[in-house]
């Protein structure tokens, strides 16, 4: 086996580890972006949808969301996932999904209830038809989906390696189908 392929199958346990933790709990995948938007207005939402997320009680990440059109190169959002501290937290954590996919604008978001598949949830509350998923993909497979999220992670020891063009990034990504 060469070292990309056991690299890209340690982070893909990673990934499935992580999401086997959380998805008792439940967790949620939020953007403030839209394709149509600058990247100024974007940004500008994407930190008002951080202070949003910081007066919770939830812990959160920012990732990189990708969707893809029609054969097109994949678009990047800026997203967040929130995890549910505790299962009696779950349906704070769908409202506040859905809070968050009606004030900034998006056609719907990324909703795993827990101990079930995550689903995308209209800014209304109700699952979309287009998207009905029963595993989760990762590494090349999940690049290839309509949409994926991607965990930036830079290989060296950052102490070790000060200068940026010595740092490697790797890309730990997942989607559903």
């Amino acid at each position: 086996m060469k070292y990309e392929q056991a690299l890209l199958l340690v982070e893909g346990n990673k990934l499935k580890r992580l999401e086997n933790y959380h998805s008792k709990n439940g967790y949620i995948i939020v953007s403030a972006s839209r394709s149509n938007n600058t990247e100024q207005v974007n940004n500008e939402n994407k930190n008002l949808l951080k202070k949003e997320l910081n007066r919770t009680s939830f812990s959160f990440r920012e990732v990189k969301g990708y969707y893809k059109e029609f054969g097109m190169e994949p678009s990047l959002e800026k997203s967040f996932i929130v995890y549910a501290g505790n299962k009696d937290s779950a349906n704070e954590l769908y409202n506040l999904a859905i809070r968050c996919c009606r004030v900034f604008g998006q056609d719907s978001v990324l909703i795993a209830k827990p101990n079930q598949t995550p689903q995308y949830f209209s800014k209304n509350g109700k699952k979309v038809d287009w998207a009905t998923f029963v595993k989760t993909l990762y590494g090349d497979e999940a690049t290839k989906q309509i949409a994926y999220t991607s965990f930036s992670k830079i290989s060296h020891n950052l102490d070790r390696y000060k200068t940026k063009n010595k740092q490697i990034k790797k890309e730990n990504v997942f989607s559903f189908v």
